[in-house]
């Protein structure tokens, strides 16, 4: 039985849930801010790896599909504030995380503790 939870989570593609303010998976929850100096953005917390949240490896994984932290990491379960590459209202925000998030909770399951 354990073997097959380990094959569901390596091959099932992770859920991804709305809640009130952006949307989940089991390993990253993306919250949607709109700041008046810097437009909307998006922060990452990750749930099941708190002291994760500032490597650079996952920094630069980001930045190469359009992620790019600007404030984040420095203590455990921090969150990591982004502006994303063609997101500027809800709309694209929302469309931009149903398309990502399971690719970012499928880079994490593989590459964090």
């Amino acid at each position: 039985m354990k073997l097959l939870s380990l094959l569901s989570r390596k091959l099932l593609a992770p859920t991804v849930t709305e809640w009130d303010h952006g949307y989940k998976t089991e390993y990253v929850i993306a919250t949607r801010y709109n700041n008046q100096d810097i437009g909307f953005n998006v922060g990452f917390s990750l749930p099941k790896n708190p002291y994760d949240a500032d490597r650079a490896d996952m920094f630069h994984w980001l930045n190469k599909r359009g992620v790019h932290v600007f404030q984040g990491g420095g203590s455990p379960g921090a969150v990591n504030y982004a502006k994303i590459d063609g997101v500027h209202d809800i709309e694209t925000a929302n469309a931009f995380l149903v398309r990502f998030l399971p690719e970012f909770d499928t880079w994490i399951r593989a590459n964090l503790r």
